[in-house]
C-alpha cells in the first residue's frame, strides 16, 4: 500500500513538473511519454520519460535576455535582408560548427562576427536573403549545391534593441555621477566585428552623440560617449551597435568619486543587485587596529585587543586601520559622501606580530575568526619589511608565513572544511626604503609585492 502511495505521489509531482515545462517550452508537444510496466506481477508502475531540459540546448542566452527562438524567418526580415544585402542578424544553427562550416557560410554570404554560443551567433549578411536561401517545409535550406549540409541554419532572427542595452540602461536607471554639468548620460558603446571607426563615429556624431575615446576589444570597437538620455532609442537601432551599457567615470583620488568611478553606488542600491554587505563578515588583520568610529557604530563587533584590555594603547597608532575599515564597512554617519564599499557589513579586528619567517599568533587568528567568529574573507593591508639590510634579498622567498596563509584557506584541522578567500594588498610597503639597493627591483616601494601577498593562493589587489 505504501509503495502505492509513493508512486503515485511521484506521479503527481513529475505531471506537475511536466505539465509546467509543456507550458513554458516551445515545440514541447511529444515532451510527455507515459508508459506502465508491471513489478512483481501485480504492483503496476507509471513511468514518466520526462527530461525538463530538452529544449536548453536552443536557448539563446543573452546578457540581458534568455529566450528559445523560433525557427525559420520572419516575413519582415526576409523581405528587409532582400532590400537590405549588409545587415547584421542574430543566427542558431542546427549544430555546432567546424572550421570548414565557417568557411563555406561565409562564401556563401554568410559572415559569423561574436559567438555567443556553439550554436548561436550574431552574423553579417552580405547577400539578399533570396540569393542565399530556398525556404522548404523542412526549413531553410542553403542553395549552394556544393554544400553537404543543407539544412545548417535553424533560425534568423532581428537583432532587436531590446537584446542591445543593460537593464540599467533600459530602466533609466541613471544616477548623478552617470551625467556631466548639462546632464548629458555617459555610456558605453559596443560594436559588431570589424566595423570601419569612421563609419561608426559619423552616424553617432550625426545623431547628436559627443565621443570621448574609441578602443580596440578582440576586433570589436569600445567607445566612451555622452548623450542626452532621450536621444539614445535613436541609435541603439544602428546596425553596427551591439550593446550599450553604463560607463564609469575617470579615476578620482576621494573615496567619494573613487565609489562613482568603480560603479560602487549602482551595485548598493540597484534592485537587481542590492550588494551592501548585508549578512558577511570581514576578517581585517592590521598591524594596529581600527578605532570605534561612529562610521562603524554596531558593526565592528570584535576587536581582538578588547581581549587584551589594552585597546587605548593600540589605537594610539591605528590611523591606518580605522582608514582601511572606513573604505570596507563605513556607512557615512559622518559624511554621507565618504561611505565605504560595503556599507551593512560587519567587521572583526586582529593585530598582526608576523615577522619575516615567525607567523606569531596569525595561526590563532584565523581559526578564531573562521570558526568562533564566522569570518567570510580575510583582508590584510599590512607589510613586513623585506629590504634584509637595505639588500632587498628577502623579496621572492616562500616563509612559514607565506605557507600558513596557502594552508588557512583550507583549514584541514578542521572537521567542517569551511573555506575563505584571503585578500592582500599590493605595493603595501609604500614610500619606505627608498635608498635600498635592489638590483632586480627599481623605483619607489609601490612597487614591489610583498611576499605574503604572492601566496600561491590568496587573492593579491
Amino acid at each position: 500500500m505504501k509503495l502505492k502511495i509513493y508512486l503515485i505521489i511521484i506521479f503527481l509531482s513529475l505531471f506537475s513538473a511536466s505539465l509546467f515545462a509543456i507550458n513554458n517550452e516551445s515545440n514541447s508537444s511529444k515532451f510527455l511519454k507515459i508508459e506502465k510496466i508491471e513489478i512483481n506481477n501485480s504492483v503496476k508502475e507509471i513511468k514518466l520519460d520526462i527530461n525538463p531540459y530538452k529544449n536548453k540546448v536552443n536557448e539563446i542566452k543573452l546578457k540581458n535576455k534568455i529566450f528559445i527562438p523560433e525557427k525559420g524567418i520572419s516575413n519582415n526580415l526576409k523581405n528587409e535582408l532582400n532590400i537590405n544585402s549588409k545587415k547584421h542578424v542574430l543566427v542558431q544553427f542546427n549544430k555546432k560548427l567546424s572550421k570548414n562550416d565557417i568557411q563555406l557560410l561565409k562564401e556563401d554570404g554568410i559572415e559569423l562576427k561574436n559567438k555567443i554560443s556553439d550554436k548561436t551567433w550574431y552574423v553579417l549578411v552580405n547577400k539578399n536573403f533570396e540569393d542565399i536561401f530556398i525556404e522548404t517545409s523542412e526549413g531553410l535550406k542553403l542553395k549552394n549545391k556544393n554544400y553537404y549540409e543543407k539544412y545548417l541554419v535553424s533560425s534568423i532572427l532581428e537583432i532587436d534593441n531590446s537584446y542591445k542595452h543593460s537593464d540599467g540602461v533600459k530602466n533609466k536607471n541613471f544616477q548623478s555621477y552617470d551625467n556631466d554639468e548639462s546632464g548629458k548620460v555617459y555610456l558605453t558603446l559596443t560594436t559588431h566585428k570589424n566595423i570601419d571607426e569612421k563609419v561608426i563615429s559619423n552616424k553617432l556624431k550625426t545623431l547628436n552623440v559627443d565621443i570621448l575615446s574609441i578602443n580596440k576589444l578582440r576586433n570589436s570597437l569600445v567607445l566612451n560617449i555622452k548623450t542626452n538620455e532621450n536621444n539614445i532609442k535613436n541609435f541603439l537601432s544602428l546596425d553596427e551597435v551591439v550593446w550599450l551599457e553604463h560607463s564609469l567615470r575617470s579615476i578620482e583620488n576621494q573615496m567619494d568619486l573613487t565609489k562613482n568611478f568603480m560603479g560602487i553606488p549602482y551595485l548598493n542600491n540597484y534592485s537587481s543587485y542590492n550588494l551592501t554587505g548585508n549578512g558577511v563578515t570581514i576578517m581585517q588583520s592590521e598591524g594596529k587596529e581600527p578605532y570605534k568610529h561612529n562610521d562603524f557604530a554596531g558593526r565592528l563587533v570584535h576587536r581582538e585587543c578588547d581581549d587584551w584590555l589594552n585597546c587605548f594603547s593600540s589605537e594610539l597608532d591605528g590611523e591606518h586601520a580605522t582608514w582601511i575599515a572606513g573604505i570596507m564597512i563605513g556607512n557615512g554617519s559622518l559624511n554621507e559622501n565618504m561611505s565605504g564599499i560595503a556599507p551593512k557589513a560587519e567587521l572583526i579586528s586582529y593585530s598582526v606580530d608576523t615577522t619575516y619567517n615567525s607567523t606569531g599568533d596569525m595561526y590563532d587568528d584565523y581559526q578564531n575568526a573562521i570558526f568562533s567568529r564566522n569570518a567570510d574573507l580575510s583582508q590584510n593591508a599590512w607589510r613586513i619589511d623585506m629590504t634584509n639590510d637595505n639588500t632587498c634579498t628577502y623579496y621572492g622567498d616562500y616563509t612559514s608565513v607565506q605557507k600558513l596563509l596557502d594552508e588557512n584557506i583550507i583549514i584541514p584541522n578542521n572537521s567542517t572544511g569551511k573555506t575563505i578567500p584571503i585578500i592582500f594588498a599590493n605595493g603595501n610597503d609604500g614610500d619606505r626604503n627608498l635608498n635600498a639597493t635592489c638590483t632586480h627591483f627599481s623605483g619607489k616601494a609601490y612597487g614591489r609585492i610583498n611576499p605574503q601577498a604572492s601566496s600561491k593562493n590568496v587573492i593579491s589587489v
